[in-house]
């Protein structure tokens, strides 16, 4: 079995790393809801939901219902293109929490300054 951190290296982990793991979880979620909310509504209305995205109305063989099926499959396309955008922004900006936090953690996993923590 591999060492552990102790109890006193990982209260050491600088809390900033810490909060800042948890901040990008919590925004990562967020942001995955808020794509999922909008690609359940525009399927709930009967739109066909890309996988990059895009949204396109159904056939309703009325040119007015047409219409108004189009217009609100464009403001979904808008609404979960964006979406989209900022999960993609938000993953790519925490990843580097994420990674530094990670990293920390593996480092007094494999180097427990206090020795090993089961032998305490």
């Amino acid at each position: 079995m591999g060492a552990l951190a102790t109890v006193s290296q990982v209260r050491a982990t600088d809390p900033a790393k810490l909060l800042a793991v948890a901040t990008a979880l919590t925004d990562l979620s967020a942001a995955r809801e808020a794509v999922v909310s909008i690609a359940d509504a525009a399927t709930a209305d009967g739109c066909l939901v890309a996988e990059d995205g895009h949204v396109r109305a159904p056939d309703m063989g009325d040119p007015t219902l047409q219409s108004v099926a189009n217009a609100r499959a464009r403001t979904y396309d808008v609404r979960l293109i964006a979406a989209l955008a900022a999960f993609d922004d938000l993953d790519t900006t925490r990843a580097a929490a994420l990674t530094t936090a990670v990293t920390r953690l593996r480092d007094l996993i494999a180097r427990p300054a206090g020795g090993d923590i089961r032998n305490r």
